[in-house]
């Protein structure tokens, strides 16, 4: 494999421009979060890289080198709870501010003893700013302990950033398998510290048959209760088509670079430490990078380009798939998964298109193409290849599917 890391990639496309990529900064990998799920904790190799940090001296002459070779959308923070490295978030705003000058984005718990300081330098930074804070609710099995603790927080960053109109805050939730049960209960507690919509997905984990069945109707019984408050996760156009180009997730760490506490590179923080650190997977320059991973990825199975997941639930990348063998010991995710995930994905359809009734919903994935109406509880899908149109509800859970 280190052969193929040798081979020179082309600097810019056909056509003379350069490539754009998201690039993503490595601060540290200590965190004190202790989420039940976080692959970082589980991974083999995290206990002897753990105290690593990034070293600015190290890192400006490597972003200054992604910035000549890419054209840089996006700065992405990550790994572990950022906040805890409030100098760092400091030098790589101001690095931002002067050099880059890009959107801004990255993941908190909130609790991180210094975010005062990383929220100030935060407000000060003239970049738009994403921040995804985590919490899954006040009886899920990673805050269940802690809930009026992280609500505070939330409550805290949101009037600390009131002055801040280029800072978007913005809860987003996971679910695990424990959580299916009282789904509703934890959503409906995120709308209570924020009514307006969130973003979730279910971990990678082995969900049973009743773990299935109640994700899928404890999120039916959640998106009636919601849309009687006025909110929708999902919501279809005002006017007009409404056209959904789902995410080709299998590839999308081919979209970003990322630099390491080390400085060295790699094609995504995630996948590198799900994948338990292996040195293989990181490059000391950008010399390779664009070809380097080609051989090790797995092919997308058929049923993936069928799948209908229009709120991006799956999350299908090698990072995911990684983390999904060494928690399960399965090969990749079981047909159960793909159709709770389907049957999520069409409970926020059809509640979507409830606001705009005859409107009908085209997904495409790839050159695959679905077209979606709502009768009664009941959606009608469509594919592109002359077959019979297929109605569902997707409550159902013998319904027939797309997908496996």
């Amino acid at each position: 494999m280190s052969a193929v890391g040798t081979v020179r990639g082309p600097s810019v496309p056909p056509g003379g421009r350069r490539p754009e990529r998201v690039l993503k900064v490595v601060l540290g990998l200590d965190c004190a979060g202790g989420c039940s799920y976080c692959a970082l904790t589980k991974s083999h190799g995290f206990p002897r890289a753990r105290r690593a940090r990034l070293d600015p001296a190290v890192a400006e002459p490597r972003i200054r080198e992604a910035a000549e070779r890419y054209e840089i959308s996006g700065l992405e923070v990550g790994a572990g709870e950022t906040f805890d490295q409030p100098e760092l978030w400091e030098w790589l705003l101001a690095l931002n501010a002067r050099e880059l000058n890009v959107p801004v984005m990255a993941f908190t718990s909130g609790l991180s003893r210094h975010t005062p300081r990383v929220l100030d330098a935060i407000a000060a930074s003239p970049a738009p700013v994403l921040l995804l804070f985590s919490y899954d609710g006040c009886r899920s099995e990673r805050n269940a302990a802690n809930w009026k603790e992280v609500e505070a927080a939330f409550r805290g960053m949101k009037a600390r950033l009131a002055g801040a109109p280029h800072v978007t805050l913005k809860l987003t939730a996971c679910v695990t398998p424990r959580d299916a049960h009282r789904l509703r209960e934890n959503f409906l507690s995120l709308l209570d510290l924020e009514p307006s919509p969130f973003a979730f997905r279910p971990v990678k984990r082995s969900f049973g048959d009743a773990e299935r069945e109640a994700f899928v109707r404890q999120l039916a019984s959640f998106l009636d209760e919601a849309s009687e408050r006025g909110v929708r996760l999902l919501s279809a156009p005002a006017e007009g088509e409404w056209h959904l180009g789902l995410k080709r997730d299998w590839t999308c760490h081919r979209l970003g670079v990322s630099i390491l506490p080390d400085g060295r590179f790699t094609d995504c923080y995630v996948a590198w430490y799900c994948s338990d650190f292996p040195t293989w997977r990181t490059l000391p320059s950008l010399e390779g990078l664009d070809r380097f991973f080609t051989e090790a990825e797995a092919p997308a199975p058929a049923s993936c380009g069928r799948c209908l997941d229009a709120f991006d639930l799956c999350n299908l990348c090698p990072a995911g798939l990684a983390d999904f063998r060494r928690s399960t010991g399965e090969p990749f995710y079981d047909g159960g998964f793909c159709r709770m995930v389907n049957r999520a994905s069409l409970l926020l359809l059809r509640k979507a298109l409830e606001a705009r009734p005859g409107l009908e919903a085209v997904v495409r994935r790839g050159p695959v193409e679905t077209r979606l109406r709502r009768e009664g509880s009941r959606l009608v899908l469509t594919g592109t290849n002359g077959t019979p149109p297929l109605v569902v509800d997707p409550c159902d859970g013998r319904a027939t599917l797309t997908v496996a």
